[in-house]
């Protein structure tokens, strides 16, 4: 009895398994590998001189465009119809060149995103709302002198920022998609007291000046767009439906569908009574 009831369970469960639909599942894991622009306003690299303390580069905010790659993992637990809540996992490779009557510099900037998006879904196209913290990771800055081109690195800490936005997507196929994203970033670093050795002028004027690199909070403000391509495993739940469609069988041509049955005619011992 015990081997009769252990096979009808067994079997009743694998039944069940394979009876669930991909439709019924609710998530998805899409992976977004994506570049764009940061354009930001950063604070300039403030130098004064150790002698007499005078600046030798002015005070100023600079507007640059840093160029940035990276990808997205994308985990959607939640999907019920065209509504769904994504938690996002990702890393953001970025830098910036300036230049400067005294020094250049060259900024390196890299995050980890960590956030989550509201998703709303029409058809083939979803429109999100997103926020994240975005974890800054090994900052570099170096400096490198007009004239003599002596490079400098320069130490920074404390990178990080927040990132608020919207992004839409076009499905391609059920499972890919392109996708385009803008939103509002903002943050701070960090850079030490440096002392570094400048070579002022050139051939006989040349004259090596010890100064120091001004240490400090330094926020960071501006926009950030970008765009690039989704794949989810398995399809979103709003575009499930056209995996269906697409698995469908399709009718033959010229064949009819099959004629209803008629109804039994009553007979007449029965329409009597």
């Amino acid at each position: 009895m015990e081997r009769v009831l252990g096979t009808f369970f067994s079997a009743m469960t694998a039944g069940v398994f394979l009876s669930i639909p991909q439709q019924a599942y609710s998530f998805s894991l899409g992976i977004r590998p994506a570049a764009g622009l940061d354009m930001l306003t950063i604070p300039g690299v403030r130098i004064s001189r150790l002698d007499d303390g005078s600046a030798l580069t002015a005070e100023q905010q600079l507007a640059r465009n840093f160029v940035y790659f990276g990808a997205d993992v994308m985990v959607t637990p939640f999907e019920k119809g065209a509504l769904s809540i994504s938690a996002l996992l990702g890393f953001r490779a970025s830098s910036a060149k300036t230049a400067g009557a005294v020094m250049s510099d060259a900024l390196s900037l890299s995050y980890i995103p960590i956030g989550a998006s509201v998703d709303f879904a029409l058809q083939k196209f979803r429109a999100s709302v997103f926020a994240a913290y975005d974890l800054g990771m090994s900052p570099k800055l170096t400096l490198t002198e007009s004239e003599t081109k002596i490079e400098t690195p320069v130490p920074l800490t404390g990178l990080s920022r927040l990132h608020f936005g919207a992004a839409g997507e076009f499905f391609v196929l059920p499972s890919l998609s392109l996708f385009a994203e803008g939103g509002f970033v903002t943050g701070s670093y960090t850079n030490a007291d440096a002392p570094i050795t400048l070579t002022l002028g050139s051939g006989a004027d040349a004259t090596k000046v010890e100064s120091k690199v001004v240490g400090g909070t330094n926020k960071i403000s501006g926009f950030t767009v970008g765009g690039g391509l989704s794949y989810y495993i398995p399809a979103p739940a709003s575009q499930r439906g056209a995996v269906k469609a697409e698995t469908k069988p399709p009718q033959k041509k010229g064949s009819k569908p099959a004629p209803k049955k008629a109804k039994p005619k009553p007979s007449p011992s029965e329409g009597e009574g």
